[in-house]
C-alpha cells in the first residue's frame, strides 16, 4: 500500500540522558521533519490496551552541593553536641544535608495534596533524591567528619506549571530552610540546574488526534468508533516537548506498562504490542491517505 504523504519513523539517541539536541532536535533540524508526530512511549498502568496521552509533565535535574568542616572520627561525639565544641570542632555535612531533606519532602507532600492534575494520579508528581554523595575531604571511608556533599534531584512537575515557576519554588522551599540552621544560614548550598524539560500539551485541535481515535477503535475490534482510547498523562519525560520546540505537534501513544519501565524485568505485553502495531498502520492510512494507484 503506498500512502499519499510521507511516513518517516524517527528512532534517535540522547533521549535516555536527556540530551535531545544529539537525537530528536538534530534529526528534525536535519529535515526529518512532519506535520504531526506520533510517540510511541508506554501510556498506560497495566496491560490493556494503550491509552492516549495528551500531556507530558515538566521535568528538572538539579544538583546541590553544601560543605561542613572536617574532623576526626573519634571527635564526632563533640561534633554532634552543641553545648560542647560543636561547629568550632567540625560540621557533620551528612547532618546539615537532612534539614534540606525533610523541606523538600515535606514540598513533595504539600504536591501530592494540593498540586492536582486530572490525568495524573494524586500524588504523581515528585522530588527525588537519585544520587547522593558524601565523604571527608580526599577519602572514602569513614575515619573523619564528612565535610563534602552532593545531592542530584530529579523533579516530575505538574504540566499546568513552567519549570521556571516549579525552580522558584524549590529555591525558596530551601532557602528557608537554611535559613532557620545556624550553620546553613551560613553556608549556603549550591544549586546547579542540569536539566530543563518543559511540559508539553498537545494541542485541541491536532488532526491527527481523531485519525489515531479512529484507528484505535478499528485495532481493538470496533469499526463503528465508539470505542476511542482512554486519555492518561503520560508517566515520564518524552521528546514531544522537543518535537514541539522545532513546530511539530503531536500525542504519545504506545504500548507498555509504566510500571515496570526501568526496573527488574521490564516486559510488553504481546496484545498490547499487536493492538498499538495495527493502529499505527491504521493511523498512518487515515492520516497520510492512500495513493490513487
Amino acid at each position: 500500500m503506498r500512502l499519499r504523504g510521507d511516513l518517516v519513523l524517527q528512532a534517535v539517541v540522547g533521549e535516555e540522558v536527556g540530551d535531545h539536541t544529539i537525537g530528536t532536535t538534530a534529526a528534525v533540524q536535519a529535515g526529518y521533519g512532519a506535520d504531526a508526530a506520533l510517540i510511541v512511549e508506554p501510556t498506560n498502568y497495566d496491560d490493556a490496551a494503550p491509552r492516549l496521552a495528551t500531556v507530558s509533565s515538566g521535568g528538572l535535574w538539579f544538583s546541590l552541593t553544601l560543605t561542613g568542616k572536617i574532623a576526626h572520627s573519634s571527635l564526632y561525639g563533640y561534633v554532634a553536641q552543641p553545648a560542647l565544641q560543636g561547629t568550632s570542632l567540625g560540621v557533620n555535612v551528612i547532618d546539615r544535608y537532612w534539614v534540606i531533606y525533610r523541606a523538600l519532602q515535606d514540598l513533595q507532600q504539600r504536591w501530592a495534596r494540593d498540586d492536582r492534575h486530572p490525568l495524573y494520579r494524586d500524588g504523581h508528581f515528585s522530588i527525588l533524591p537519585g544520587v547522593l554523595e558524601a565523604h571527608p575531604h580526599g577519602f572514602r571511608v569513614p575515619f573523619g567528619v564528612p565535610d563534602e556533599l552532593t545531592v542530584e534531584y530529579c523533579v516530575t512537575h505538574n504540566p499546568a506549571r513552567s519549570n521556571e515557576e516549579v525552580i522558584a519554588e524549590i529555591e525558596g522551599v530551601v532557602r528557608d530552610a537554611c535559613a532557620n540552621d545556624s550553620w546553613l544560614r551560613e553556608h549556603e548550598p549550591v544549586f546547579e540546574w542540569k536539566l530543563l524539560w518543559p511540559p508539553y500539551t498537545t494541542p485541541g485541535d491536532l488532526d491527527l488526534l481523531p485519525a489515531l481515535a479512529a484507528a484505535h477503535s478499528r485495532a481493538v475490534g470496533d469499526p463503528s468508533g465508539a470505542t476511542g482510547p482512554g486519555l492518561e498523562g503520560f508517566f515520564g519525560l518524552c521528546d514531544i516537548t522537543w518535537m514541539e520546540a522545532q513546530q511539530i505537534p503531536g500525542v504519545v501513544y504506545g504500548p507498555g506498562n509504566a510500571l515496570t519501565a526501568h526496573a527488574e524485568d521490564e516486559y510488553v505485553a504481546i496484545d498490547q504490542l499487536v493492538t498499538a502495531a495495527k493502529t499505527y498502520a491504521l493511523t498512518a492510512i487515515e492520516y497520510c491517505g492512500v495513493a490513487q494507484d
